[in-house]
């Protein structure tokens, strides 16, 4: 596979995706200037098994709570993207149904409409419980990662190069612990490393389930029996995968609203959460105290509206 990964074809496709919305920058320009020859020195990099990372760029952001993004350089999201290209469809084929963080045909919006599906199917004569796995990113192990990257793609020429980006952030090589939030490898690993959940979960005929990335949902018609369940997902993450569901992440929301990507939402309908409509409008008004053109705005308010209304 790692001459699939250094083919001509599909460097040039992964710089073609990574350009979108960064031909202005930096990066960008210093890349293009000597692109043909920057191309071959990371197919050859790539082939001898020698190709080394460069540091990240950390920065915070909030949304909502404080996150902090590991931006690496442009040659490297290259070989990020270029590497996604290769392995995504193999780690996506292992990922149930029941899964929808950043996999194509699934998503953010397919995952909503699902539940709000669900909600009106077990109405209101339901419990349901919201898990939320503990510092996700950062929590992640390499020794366990690896082993399920093996056993999915078995493909031994690109071990050294999987191996080799887990050690590119010199903190989390150190404990052995953590991806960047950032790289769209790091999606890729994180939507697999919960996968074993997926799985059982997909065996319940009795219980309804949906992960979108580290926040999973379990409901169904008898309390004890979503309760039993989700106290196994606690202990299998625990166990196996070295993760922390804390007490307080284990939400027994019973036959109440069932806050989920943004909506709020139960068997009669949904509606969005009043921080994503505060946080559109301090958006907008920042916007408009910095003089962006009004087509920009009306774009914006049109995205807004377009996420807010799910059907």
């Amino acid at each position: 596979m790692i001459d699939e990964l250094a083919a001509f074809s599909n460097l040039k496709a992964a710089l073609q995706h990574c350009r979108r919305g960064k031909r202005e920058s930096q990066g960008y320009q210093n890349f293009l200037v000597h692109m043909p020859d920057n191309l071959l020195a990371i197919r050859q990099a790539l082939l001898t098994n020698s190709y080394q990372w460069s540091c990240y760029r950390s920065f915070f952001v909030c949304d909502p709570k404080k996150r902090e993004i590991l931006a690496a350089p442009f040659k490297d999201r290259i070989v990020h993207q270029a590497i996604h290209q290769i392995i995504g469809k193999k780690i996506q084929e292992v990922i149930p149904g029941n899964s929808y963080a950043c996999l194509p045909g699934r998503g953010n919006r397919h995952a909503a409409i699902k539940m709000l599906q669900m909600l009106k199917e077990l109405g209101p004569n339901r419990h349901c419980i919201k898990l939320d796995v503990s510092q996700y990113f950062f929590s992640i192990n390499h020794k366990i990662l690896l082993r399920m990257l093996h056993e999915v793609l078995s493909a031994p020429t690109l071990y050294p190069l999987l191996e080799s980006l887990l050690r590119s952030h010199e903190p989390f090589s150190q404990k052995g612990v953590g991806i960047p939030i950032g790289n769209v490898t790091s999606q890729s690993f994180a939507n697999l490393y919960l996968s074993p959940i997926d799985r059982i979960a997909a065996e319940q005929s009795d219980l309804f389930y949906i992960r979108y990335m580290d926040d999973m949902v379990v409901a169904g018609r008898e309390k004890k029996r979503v309760r039993d369940f989700a106290a196994m997902v606690r202990e299998r993450v625990r166990c196996d995968l070295q993760l922390t569901i804390p007490y307080h992440k284990c939400c027994a929301l019973g036959s109440d609203p069932v806050p989920f990507l943004g909506y709020v939402m139960d068997h009669n309908g949904y509606r969005p959460l009043s921080r994503n409509k505060r946080r559109h409008k301090r958006r907008i008004t920042r916007c408009l105290g910095k003089g962006v053109r009004e087509s920009r705005v009306a774009m914006m308010e049109t995205s807004f509206a377009a996420w807010a209304r799910l059907c």
